[in-house]
């Protein structure tokens, strides 16, 4: 009997473990929509986001010189109230989406390759183990809409130990 308790603590505890080990990921999709420069705007990951470490998010082929934010939300499904992704079309930005819920917004400045990236500083917290995260960039490019802005596709973050 004790051999089976001891048996069963072990796979229990195995399991547990192999449920708590989260392998920190950054990956992209949708679209973006062009920009004045005839280019599509990416965004990217420079590392990864895992646990007490900094990982970038990059912006690059954007109109050079220009401001830009970076949102950072919680989904890609609704936003106070409105259904994700919002097609920016009506509002005269044809082709441009926002994918990301923006509970956070950086700002900041394209440089003159046409690149920006920003920070992200992941806290050495056990429970965000396994948390998504979604950002994107939105790029002022007066000559590309009427809106004058454009829009990077969706990257998605997900906390590794």
């Amino acid at each position: 009997m004790t051999k089976l308790r001891c048996s069963l603590l072990v796979s229990i505890l195995g399991l547990v473990a192999s449920l708590s080990a989260q392998t920190a990921s950054y990956t992209v999709q949708g679209t973006a929509c062009a920009g004045s420069n005839g280019m599509l705007p990416r965004i990217s990951g420079d590392g990864v986001p895992s646990l007490g470490a900094t990982m970038h998010v990059l912006l690059e082929d954007a109109l050079p010189q220009v401001p830009a934010v970076m949102t950072v939300g919680a989904s890609t499904s609704m936003w106070a109230g409105a259904p994700l992704p919002f097609d920016l079309g009506p509002a005269a930005a044809p082709g441009c989406l926002i994918y990301v819920s923006g509970e956070r917004i950086f700002n900041l400045n394209v440089d003159g390759s046409g690149r920006a990236r920003c920070p992200l500083n992941i806290p050495m917290n056990p429970a965000l183990v396994g948390a998504k995260f979604f950002n994107q960039f939105l790029v002022a490019d007066r000559a590309a809409n009427p809106l004058g802005v454009v829009t990077t596709a969706c990257g998605m973050g997900v906390v590794g130990s």
